[in-house]
């Protein structure tokens, strides 16, 4: 079988036993001359020079041979560092890659958290208003009536003398005179509906048009009469703005009377625009400034 283990690189190891080798050489060479040249210890400057050439011209190409190999070696260790360096600077790129994306799905997780705890709490906030509306909507009284039978009663003495009405003024300002005979009984009813109305219209991140539609479909006919004449007031701009924006008027019961009877569109527009009462209106749109 085949070993296909890499061989192990140069260590610094090797360059020891380079160094010991030239020092094994170098005392070799002088074994050597001692053993082939016996005799006394020369003082003759020639056998000095004798000596040296032997000793230069024996260990000198072995001594270039070690230099190049620890040379060669010095430079295999260091290709080696730099490899490992980049293999652990790619380490750290890739592992600070895969933290960048755990951090971005961190966040879109947090995100989608908050935006979730957002809706909950708008959501929240939302039913128990549309709730205490509701209440409030009971306790409307009117002589012996009360609840959706008294809303009925004030509907129709409001829609009695809107119908008399000849022109887009004069319904304005019939309906300005008949709600404030009517305010003191109605007030609590129409600000817990135009509070509802603009909490869910200024509210951000969520189909505010889907919410309008749960609280219109909460408004019965004389409720929506009602909503009509209240949008009229000269002191509810806003309120008429979000009536026109949402259409909350689609389900009025005098809507065809009254595009038929003001046959001009300035005249219709002196009350709602013409979206107020249009199905197609029903699309969520960039809440109004109160």
């Amino acid at each position: 079988m085949t070993d296909n283990t890499n061989p192990k690189p140069p260590t610094r190891d090797a360059l020891f036993y380079i160094f010991v080798a030239a020092i094994l050489c170098g005392v070799g060479v002088i074994i050597i001359y001692r053993y082939n040249f016996q005799g006394d210890f020369s003082v003759t400057q020639g056998d000095w020079g004798s000596f040296g050439d032997f000793v230069g011209g024996t260990l000198n190409p072995l001594f270039s041979l070690f230099a190049l190999l620890a040379l060669l070696i010095t430079i295999r260790l260091q290709n080696d560092a730099l490899r490992m360096s980049q293999k652990a600077l790619e380490v750290n790129q890739h592992e600070l890659s895969l933290s960048r994306e755990e951090m971005a799905l961190t966040r879109l997780e947090l995100e989608g958290s908050k935006e979730a705890l957002n809706k909950q709490n708008f959501e929240s906030s939302f039913f128990n208003m549309l709730k205490a509306f509701r209440d409030i909507a009971k306790d409307v009284q009117r002589s012996e009536a009360q609840g959706n039978e008294a809303l009925r009663l004030y509907s129709k003495v409001l829609l009695r003398h809107i119908a008399e009405s000849q022109t887009a003024d004069e319904v304005i300002a019939t309906v300005n005179d008949r709600l404030f005979a009517v305010q003191y009984a109605l007030s609590n009813y129409f600000k817990s509906l135009e509070v509802l109305l603009n909490y869910v219209d200024t509210a951000s991140e969520i189909n505010s048009a889907f919410y309008i539609e749960i609280i219109e479909s909460q408004l019965n006919s004389p409720e929506i009469t009602l909503l009509f004449c209240y949008g009229l007031l000269e002191h509810n701009p806003h309120v008429k703005n979000i009536i026109e924006r949402y259409s909350l008027l689609y389900n009025f019961e005098l809507k065809t009377e009254y595009m038929e009877r003001f046959d001009t569109d300035k005249e219709i527009a002196k009350m709602y625009d013409k979206n107020a009462y249009t199905m197609s209106a029903h699309i969520p749109k960039t809440p109004s400034t109160p």
